[in-house]
């Protein structure tokens, strides 16, 4: 515990840091959040070109910020309430006309009440789940996330640059209720990338990704010990293998089963001046991940094993004109995970020792994501080296197709979702005061199919069906396809004082039913802090 309140104050130390040492910064000329990627870079992996951002020294900002949400129209495994405090520092620094160096630091600190469902802090893309069968049995749970992140770009010629990123994520969790658990996450992403310039109308860049993952999952108890606690071994829409609570399996008492997760990946990067004003660019990245759960070795057991890819790809048209900046954005993901339960027994080894010897695999579960986005951004006006006004339009479709498998038996879920938003932003400069308002709007729906349920072949009488959590399946199945509208509202104010701008932000947004408008979801969120 000492050693994670060491880590916070320092979150918080490296935060605020920059601001103590702020030179001659360019306070409202560079906007963290209006500003437009002229070069399809930033949002990649490949951080080789970041010394093109238009930063001529330093341009940062630190802020804290208060959300609170508040409402019934949640999934299965988020609080009706929930409100978050944080602390955050951003900044780029040009070290030199050829060196762009980018450093963000945060903590974040969540608090839920009455929230029950899932033990993992995040499933919709895990092999498997493992999920509360009482549905009833609410408690409030607690999580802190810690986050340090460094990238830096240099141009070694005319022709070649070069970028590194490192990203250091930590959480903790704690579940405040029997059946208690922690959890705690470790998530480091590294990459390094390089990109050549055979001309000054084209450039192609190609990078490496490594990402580790980490969750590692302790249940217990501290109430009364005859209480029997179930738990959903999920493997997939809601349908696997029931356990109960006691000093073996997924979920035994006391120990510390880690879901283990590493992804490798590699990208391509395109970028083409087609015209004086159009450019394209393209970033296309392969992903291939495999892990388990459980702990690998003689004496413990690893009780899954899971792989898996995923393929992205993202095409940007930027037009640049003289007043108005334009870029169309299509996106393409595909990805696939197969989750594979070990056959184990325990053996007497030659020296008398127990160890565990496995017999085999057999397939419990397939995942399928498929996602297809389009978005359209037109700014125009020029304010702080940001748009005056921005207009943005996307829309997205999501294919899920999930398939739990208990053989013979077999359930199949497959819904097509749906989001579509609408975003304008204005802002102004009155004297030393930049106002900026930001009102937009959004759309989910979805259909499909809740579940499918099947054999392969004829079961004997002998064979154990699978187990069930409706309740959850109901609630996640209306959560994801009820059609659903969530206007939103930001303003922002920044004062300039001293080579330094003052800001505070304030967002309302409130999700609702069409169909029910009493089941909503309020988000207020308060943001104070400084540009330097």
């Amino acid at each position: 515990m000492a050693e994670l309140q060491k880590f916070k104050k320092t979150i918080l130390f490296l935060s605020l840091l920059p601001a103590a040492f702020a030179g001659k910064s360019e306070t409202l000329t560079y906007d963290f959040d209006l500003v437009v990627d002229s070069t399809g870079w930033m949002k990649s992996d490949n951080v080789s070109q970041l010394y093109r951002i238009p930063v001529v020294q330093q341009a940062g900002r630190a802020y804290v910020s208060y959300n609170s949400l508040n409402g019934k129209l949640v999934n299965y495994n988020v609080a009706d309430k929930q409100y978050d405090i944080s602390v955050a520092g951003e900044a780029y620094f040009r070290l030199s006309p050829e060196t762009m160096l980018y450093s963000k630091a945060s903590f974040v600190s969540e608090n839920e009440t009455d929230v029950v469902g899932s033990a993992f802090l995040s499933y919709y893309n895990r092999p498997f789940d493992l999920t509360f069968m009482d549905s009833d049995n609410k408690g409030d749970r607690k999580t802190e996330r810690y986050s340090v992140m460094g990238a830096l770009s240099h141009r070694l010629s005319e022709k070649f640059a070069i970028g590194f990123k490192l990203d250091y994520n930590a959480i903790n969790m704690a579940r405040m209720k029997d059946l208690r658990h922690t959890n705690k996450v470790l998530d480091l992403n590294f990459a390094g990338g390089v990109s050549y310039m055979p001309s000054e109308k084209i450039r192609f860049g190609l990078h490496y990704k490594y990402n580790r993952f980490v969750e590692g999952l302790k249940f217990n108890i501290y109430g009364t010990t005859d209480q029997q606690y179930m738990t959903l071994i999920n493997f997939g829409a809601f349908s696997g293998r029931q356990e109960l609570f006691d000093a073996n399996g997924y979920t035994a008492k006391g120990e510390n089963n880690p879901f283990v997760e590493n992804i490798h990946s590699g990208g391509w990067q395109t970028e083409w001046q087609i015209s004086k004003r159009l450019k394209l660019f393209n970033d296309l990245t392969y992903s291939s991940m495999d892990g388990y759960f459980g702990k690998k070795s003689s004496t413990s057991i690893v009780y899954t094993e899971h792989d898996g890819s995923t393929i992205n790809e993202n095409l940007s048209f930027i037009y640049t004109g003289n007043k108005t900046f334009q870029q169309l954005v299509l996106g393409f993901e595909k990805t696939a995970i197969d989750n594979y339960e070990n056959s184990w027994r325990n053996e007497t080894s030659a020296s008398g020792n127990t160890v565990i010897e496995y017999y085999g695999q057999n397939l419990v579960g397939e995942k399928r994501f498929t996602r297809i986005s389009g978005g359209y951004s037109l700014g125009w006006g020029n304010v702080n080296n940001a748009p005056e006004w921005n207009l943005t339009i996307g829309s997205s479709y999501t294919e899920r197709e999930i398939n739990s498998i208990i053989y013979p038996y077999y359930r199949t879920q497959k819904l097509d979702l749906y989001e579509h938003k609408v975003k304008i932003s204005y802002q102004k400069n009155f004297g030393k005061v930049n106002l900026m308002i930001s009102p937009g709007i959004k759309y989910r729906s979805g259909s499909g199919d809740k579940y499918i349920d099947g054999v392969y072949v004829t079961p004997s009488s002998d064979t154990g069906a699978p187990k069930y959590q409706d309740i959850f399946m109901d609630t996640e199945y209306d959560y994801l396809t009820s059609e659903r509208v969530s206007p939103e509202l930001i303003l922002r104010f920044t004062m300039n004082k001293n080579s330094l701008g003052y800001f505070i932000e304030m967002k309302y947004e409130n999700e609702f039913k069409i169909s029910d408008l009493k089941e909503n979801r309020n988000n207020i969120a308060l943001k104070i802090g400084v540009n330097f």
